[in-house]
């Protein structure tokens, strides 16, 4: 009997805790984030802050983090590595997480986003990325829109090496399939 009283006595206790923290920010106004449009959740990447999201192909260890913008985590059993794009046009670059306007779009076990800056003049890109469910990786689709012939796209990987970042850079060239 001595034990139920105890845990009910505990269980007012955080029950009671829990009113008090969220009676706290109820009189503040909250952002309404991530919209939804069908099947998906929508969201500008408007905001200094970011929020991250796992998508997990099969059921293993590995998972692909996504977020509110393009920038990518691997992990299986601890971090993998970090991935980043960029787009180089002459003496200009961008990289696709800073660009101007970043619409992210969650779909179940996909992350897809759509880009609009300057250094893509009229055009446009969208990214498509999902854990692979045959076997622990990644896919990344780049659909360009009306892109200039001298874009060029950088993947750089960041992986951990005895407590740092080692990144490396892949430098490609838009092949001209993807131009037409």
């Amino acid at each position: 009997m001595k034990k139920n009283s105890a845990f009910s006595l505990l269980f007012l206790f955080f029950c009671l805790i829990s009113c008090v923290q969220n009676d706290r920010g109820s009189s503040e106004n909250r952002e309404l984030r991530y919209l939804p449009q069908g099947s998906d959740f929508v969201f500008r990447a408007d905001s200094a802050r970011k929020f991250n999201r796992a998508l997990y192909g099969n059921n293993q260890a590995f998972r692909l983090e996504t977020g509110d913008v393009p920038e990518f985590g691997f992990y299986s059993s601890a971090m993998l590595g970090n991935l980043r794009f960029a787009l180089i046009k002459g003496e200009q670059k961008r990289w696709l997480h800073e660009a101007e306007t970043i619409e992210y779009r969650y779909r179940p076990g996909l992350s897809i986003y759509s880009i609009q800056d300057p250094i893509l003049g009229q055009g446009n890109l969208e990214i498509h990325a999902l854990a692979r469910y045959d076997n622990e990786g990644s896919l990344f689709r780049f659909e360009f829109g009306r892109p200039d012939p001298e874009l060029q796209l950088i993947a750089v990987m960041a992986e951990p090496a005895e407590n740092v970042l080692a990144a490396t850079a892949i430098w490609a060239p838009i092949p001209t399939t993807l131009l037409n």
